[in-house]
């Protein structure tokens, strides 16, 4: 999560879209005054309000209202087919993780066991709307307040353009946090006719919601 103040713009972070990777590029167009949660050695430790993947809604209300509706808000998605994926891999593959009992648990996981478990995540949509619980939630165009989502499947032409948009110059991104970038045709190998269901249903406002 970044709220940047010199270019007015606040970027919220779903976890396995790139984010870390955006972060650092725009680190260095930051200041000391900005709100910087993740992708960084120097970045302050989150607090009880916000933190590395705070939700829209969470950051909306750290930030205020008045700031959320001047400053360009933007986030990244990604298939959740790949998605999944990457997050199964990067917990088998992260040292040092935050959560040791939850990452022993999905290493001892089979993907298909992953995908059914309380560890793959909930839905970007619900990273991204206005809403805090799903429940309450109603797909709608209008309940997504941020200004611009890019995908992950085009970030180098999405971040390109998003760079224009701020008046940043045209910044290149480096891979950084990432696991093996399989694509999305190829993460298929991972799954069975069942997980694949299963994620299918589970992600279904985001597959009908971001068009993949």
């Amino acid at each position: 999560m970044i709220i940047n103040h010199k270019y007015k713009f606040i970027f919220i972070h779903v976890p396995k879209c790139a984010g870390t990777s955006i972060k650092r590029a725009l680190y260095p167009y930051g200041d000391k005054y900005d709100q910087f949660f993740g992708g960084h050695p120097d970045e302050p430790e989150g607090n009880d309000e916000v933190h590395k993947h705070s939700t829209a809604s969470e950051v909306k209300r750290f930030a205020t209202t008045e700031r959320w509706e001047k400053y360009f808000t933007f986030s990244f998605v990604r298939n959740p087919f790949s998605r999944t994926v990457s997050l199964y891999n990067w917990w088998n593959k992260v040292e040092g993780i935050f959560d040791p009992e939850a990452k022993k648990a999905i290493c001892n996981m089979s993907f298909k066991e992953f995908v059914f478990s309380e560890y793959s995540e909930r839905s970007q949509l619900e990273f991204l709307t206005s809403k805090e619980y799903k429940e309450t939630f109603v797909p709608n165009k209008n309940r997504i307040e941020l200004d611009f989502i890019g995908k992950q499947e085009t970030i180098n032409k999405d971040f390109s353009y998003l760079c224009g948009l701020l008046k940043l110059p045209n910044l290149s991104l480096k891979k950084h946090n990432a696991t093996q970038n399989l694509g999305t045709q190829k993460s298929m190998d991972y799954y069975d006719e069942e997980s694949e269901k299963h994620v299918r249903r589970k992600f279904n406002e985001d597959f009908d919601f971001f068009n993949y």
